[in-house]
């Protein structure tokens, strides 16, 4: 609920695997927040490349490209009822809007039903589109999504408390 670093990845039905980290708790917000920390990430090749072996198939699901942050805005994460972004926004520096043709997107966003999502080229992190889709919008079907959270906490029972302790305070916090 308020983990403050969570991993996300994502598999197409088209076999692209992708996703990003970020490092503050999600929380709903119609405006970008989040730590410079965050990075999106891919695989370099579909699952669905054949291989002809297990150790070629390591080898292949191994090879990842990574995208930190670029310095462009501070456009990390956004997230509400209706979708959950990484990455967006254009440059913030005048020079770099005006001297390129750039058109920038969103490196990664979900749908409010997590079903389907877009990626574009996203100054956040110097990405390209985070999928192998040709079509002029990105738009791609999730067929498996995990999100890992990272906690400080060796057993269950103290992540548990943790979290609690964080709700209590962030719930006091809120309310004044």
């Amino acid at each position: 609920r308020q983990s403050s670093r969570t991993l996300l990845a994502i598999e197409t039905v088209d076999g692209d695997v992708f996703g990003g980290f970020v490092s503050s708790p999600w929380r709903n917000h119609n405006d970008f927040y989040g730590s410079c920390e965050a990075f999106l990430w891919r695989l370099k090749s579909s699952k669905f490349v054949p291989c002809s072996s297990m150790e070629e198939q390591v080898k292949m699901e191994s090879s990842v490209e990574t995208f930190n942050w670029s310095r462009q805005n501070r456009s990390v994460q956004m997230s509400n009822r209706s979708r959950i972004v990484i990455g967006g926004g254009k440059p913030e520096d005048e020079e770099v809007k005006s001297s390129e043709s750039q058109e920038w997107g969103l490196g990664i966003a979900l749908d409010g039903n997590l079903s389907q999502g877009t990626t574009s080229d996203c100054a956040t992190f110097s990405s390209p589109p985070l999928t192998n889709i040709s079509s002029k919008d990105n738009v791609f079907e999730i067929s498996n999504m995990e999100v890992w959270s990272f906690t400080p906490c060796q057993y269950i029972e103290e992540a548990e408390q943790l979290e609690m302790g964080r709700m209590f305070v962030l719930s006091h916090f809120e309310s004044s």
